[in-house]
């Protein structure tokens, strides 16, 4: 997830920080950030998806409540996305779940 557009009072704590700092354009969220939007700020997030999330002003809010966590369907499969996976290449650079349940399948036990 990142910071697409952002215009005005737009502040971000990520998790694990004490204080909000300002945001920037370009600035890499992750899961369990909180963003606090002023009066009248705009902010478009984009989400590990592909999808954009209008944030509203005025609100202080976690990113997951706009962006689903690290899920994608395309071209009719499932793939978990990373942090750096493409949303223009999905079947590149994320993770297909098929691949997943073949690979623990494949696997044999361990005790």
């Amino acid at each position: 997830m990142s910071i697409s557009i952002k215009f005005g009072e737009v502040l971000v704590k990520h998790k694990g920080n004490r204080e909000f700092t300002n945001a920037y354009e370009g600035e890499h969220l992750y899961s369990g950030d909180l963003l606090k939007i002023g009066e009248g700020a705009r902010l478009i997030v984009r989400c590990s998806s592909g999808s954009e999330w209008n944030v509203p002003p005025g609100i202080t809010v976690d990113v997951n409540n706009g962006c689903q966590p690290h899920r994608r369907r395309d071209r009719e499969r499932d793939y978990l996305m990373l942090s750096d996976s493409d949303p223009g290449d999905v079947e590149h650079t994320a993770i297909s779940v098929d691949y997943i349940i073949k690979g623990c399948a494949d696997a044999e036990p361990t005790m």
